[in-house]
Order: C-alpha cells, then sequence, then structure tokens
C-alpha cells in the first residue's frame, strides 16, 4: 500500500467532508435550492472519495478482497454521474438566485419605497416595542423588497405573529435550532453584505441592537453601524435597527443617531374612538390596572370583534401591546401611547 497515496486520498476525503458540512449548514439556513443540490453534489463527492480511499486498504489482499474491490469499484463508477448530475443543477439554480439566501425571483419592476423612506437610509427606531419597525419592513415586503430579519426574538414567535416568509436569523450565544447565529458583528456583517450583494431591492431589519451592545460591547457595535450604513448607501438598500432608548446611555445612543437617521411617520390624528380607548388604557394602567378584553367590552359598552378591531388598530400603530397573563392577554400602554394622551 503506497502511504503517499493513502494520506492524499484521506485529505481530498477530509476536505470534501468539511465542504459537505459548510453546504448543509447554509442549506438549513437559506433553504436555497442552490446549496440543497451543492450539498447533494458535495455528499455524492465525498462519498466516492471515501470509496476511493477505502478501496486501498483490500489493495493490500487483492486475491482475499477481489469481491469487496469490485463491489466499490461499481460503487465508484455509479456515484460519478450523480456529481455530475448535482453540480449541473446547482449551476442552473445559481442562476436564478444567489447562494448567500433565499429570495423570490419575479418580474424586474420599478420598486417604490414606502411614503417616507428613502433608500440607501439606515433607519433607527428607539421606540420601547420594535413594532414600528415592523410595520416599515412588512409595507417594504409588500412592495416587492426583499428582506431580512436578525433578531434576538425567537423566529417562531415572530413568524406566528406576523407571518412572514423571509430568512430570519436569532442572535443566541445558544446554538439551538437551524436559524441561531452567534452575536458578533463580524459574522452577522459578512451576512448582510452577501444579502446586499444580491440582485434587487432589499431591506434588513435588525432587532433588539441594546443585545449585541451586551455581547461585543458598545465600540465593536458602533463600528458594525457604522459599516452598515455605509453598505446600506452604496447598494441603494433599506435598514432598519431597533433599541429601546431606555436601555443606553445618551451619549451612545446619540453616536448611534449620528450613522442613522430617525423613523418618524406623518403625525395623524387618531379617530375618536381610538382616541377614547387609548386615554381608557392609560387611565387604567396609571391606576396599576391592566385590562384584559373581557374588561375593555364591559367598560366600554363594545362588542367582543369591534373592541378586538379597536385594539389591533391601536395595537397596529405602537401605541399599546398585548402581553399574555395566564390564559389572557392583558393590555399595556406604551410610552408612544402615553405621550400621545398627555
Amino acid at each position: 500500500m503506497d502511504i503517499l497515496v493513502v494520506v492524499l486520498k484521506g485529505i481530498i476525503t477530509v476536505n470534501f467532508l468539511g465542504a459537505l458540512y459548510f453546504g448543509v449548514k447554509n442549506y438549513r439556513m437559506t433553504r436555497s435550492y442552490s446549496w440543497l443540490f451543492l450539498g447533494l453534489a458535495l455528499g455524492s463527492a465525498f462519498t466516492l472519495s471515501l470509496v476511493r480511499l477505502v478501496k486501498e486498504f483490500f489493495y493490500t489482499d487483492f486475491q482475499q478482497f477481489e469481491s469487496v474491490i469490485v463491489v466499490l469499484e461499481v460503487i465508484k463508477v455509479n456515484l460519478i454521474p450523480f456529481v455530475t448530475a448535482f453540480l449541473l443543477a446547482s449551476a442552473i439554480a445559481i442562476r436564478r438566485e444567489r447562494i448567500s439566501a433565499v429570495m423570490p425571483i419575479g418580474k424586474e419592476e420599478e420598486i417604490r419605497p414606502r411614503c417616507g423612506i428613502e433608500r440607501g437610509i439606515t433607519y433607527l427606531v428607539t421606540k420601547e416595542t420594535p413594532m414600528q419597525g415592523y410595520q416599515v419592513f412588512l409595507d417594504l415586503l409588500s412592495r416587492g423588497y426583499r428582506g431580512l430579519l436578525i433578531l434576538r426574538t425567537h423566529p417562531d414567535e415572530v413568524r406566528k405573529e406576523y407571518d412572514i416568509d423571509v430568512p430570519i436569523l436569532w442572535m443566541s450565544r445558544l446554538q439551538v435550532g437551524d436559524n441561531a447565529v452567534y452575536p458578533n458583528v463580524t459574522v452577522i456583517e459578512q451576512i448582510i453584505e452577501e444579502f446586499l450583494e444580491c440582485k434587487g431591492d432589499h431591506v434588513v431589519f435588525i432587532e433588539r441592537l441594546d443585545y449585541l451592545i451586551s455581547q461585543q460591547g458598545f465600540e465593536k457595535t458602533l463600528q458594525f453601524i457604522q459599516k452598515l450604513s455605509s453598505l446600506v448607501y452604496i447598494t441603494k438598500s433599506v435598514a432598519i435597527v431597533h433599541i429601546d432608548s431606555l436601555t443606553i446611555g445618551e451619549r451612545e445612543l446619540m453616536l448611534i443617531e449620528k450613522e442613522t437617521r430617525q423613523f418618524k411617520e406623518k403625525a395623524e390624528d387618531l379617530e375618536e374612538e381610538l382616541a377614547e380607548m387609548l386615554l381608557y388604557f392609560y387611565e387604567k394602567n396609571r391606576r396599576g390596572r391592566k385590562p384584559n378584553l373581557t374588561e375593555v367590552t364591559q367598560d366600554l359598552g363594545l362588542s367582543r370583534n369591534t373592541a378586538k378591531k379597536r385594539m389591533n388598530m391601536l395595537r397596529l400603530k405602537s401605541l399599546i401591546i398585548l402581553k399574555k397573563k395566564g390564559r389572557e392577554k392583558v393590555v399595556e400602554i406604551t410610552r408612544w401611547g402615553e405621550d400621545l394622551v398627555r
């Protein structure tokens, strides 16, 4: 047995195994057909290389293991067409999408941004909840933008709440699940850069920047925001960054604001019935009471459907939030809602 040949084939096999690992990992994150076929091609190539390596050990006693060698040779010969076929399928898929993420492909047309939203700008949402950011994100998706979410909230909760079908990365030190990404600015920066290189209009939403600051420190996170702003400007994309202003110092918030633009919608007067309900929640919360749906219907004399509809409208305007308490959901007014009432 030629030791050099065995070592070389062993190195090749290990390389294919490593490539297969990253191929599977990328497919699980992106669900892209190009990664699927590339993973199958790498899997076939790894198996082929492993067969060639194993054959070397049986060649030492060809007569005794002749039947085994013949079987391995048959397997090797039949694997070659599979490698070729999967590589061809991957090449075709790559023509329709970038490997880095799964994005819908349709007829190219000019996409008009949301009113008040400009391409090439990184927007900052400093409210208590990220609701306003989600509103803009969903609006841009409906206008044909391709989206990427990088969140602290678990993806299952977000999909359940907003019915979003875009790539979602969950920032977590515990690498559990398909979408978990370690809260490292370098890793996240690379993912965003690859995403923004894809053809089309893009929007990136980063929720809970305070979590990233707690894990990486403010200086590294600020440098990340600075580079993000540059990438967004160059690619004429849109980025939305959310952070609760109470979780960060005034100086740090000011530095972030210098790299971003505050997102402010045109102020609109609430309809009378919504203003009445918002005032009701404000008074209840001020007294330390968080009403549920049953209390709302009884106190305001509304049907359940009407109360639900109005509460949902206030929730979408980021004026109230619903929190689970036992089997029920109770209402809590946001700081934005309090400011409006005052």
